[in-house]
């Protein structure tokens, strides 16, 4: 997906793609948020703050949705990978999909950092304790609604949805709500691959 942005005049092409399907006040908020009018990125050739929009909208925005689709009083547990990658590559010291899914299956913690070891065996237990119902809370009649942050620091915070979406996300899900996520994604779509 990234290798998808690392294109040349990358920006021009964002801001047209983009105002086919927005107003070009609703693109400059879009700029703003991720500062994409910082057209060179020092850590390569993908701009890091247009990797950060397509995440948002192909990744966190789904969770977003679908966590506002469930029943206010149902027991909802979600969990964010900010983990950084140890090893060594054009995504070292960032987290990203696939490492969630090594770290929570352990498969090769023998080869990460010693801080990072006690974070992937928390994320194994967490997925086996999912599985194994011990999130059910229909006894107890306490209902949550929590997100798991799997943080740059190695340490496990539990937030809310909303904190985490300020804190971690700088608030962009009631801007990309505003905007209209399907609208979001179509334009994505255009922008990356024609």
């Amino acid at each position: 997906m990234a290798q998808t942005l690392n294109q040349p005049d990358w920006f021009k092409n964002f801001v047209s793609t983009f105002e086919r399907f927005f107003e070009s006040a609703d693109v400059k908020k879009i700029i703003d948020a991720y500062a994409l009018d910082q057209e060179s990125s020092a850590s390569g050739p993908i701009h890091m703050g247009l990797l950060q929009l397509v995440t948002d909208v192909r990744f966190y925005m789904p969770v977003v949705l679908a966590q506002e689709s469930v029943p206010p009083d149902a027991n909802l547990h979600v969990y964010h990978f900010h983990e950084p990658n140890p090893f060594d590559g054009p995504f070292k010291d960032r987290a990203g999909h696939v490492l969630d899914v090594a770290y929570t299956m352990q498969t090769y913690q023998h080869l990460l950092p010693d801080e990072a070891r006690p974070v992937s065996s928390r994320m194994g237990q967490y997925l086996l304790d999912l599985a194994y119902g011990a999130f059910d809370s229909a006894n107890s009649g306490k209902k949550e609604r929590m997100t798991k942050v799997y943080g740059v620091d190695h340490k496990v915070e539990m937030v809310t949805p909303d904190e985490y979406d300020s804190k971690y996300r700088h608030g962009v899900a009631p801007l990309f709500k505003g905007l209209g996520v399907d609208r979001l994604m179509k334009a994505l779509e255009c922008f990356q691959f024609g």
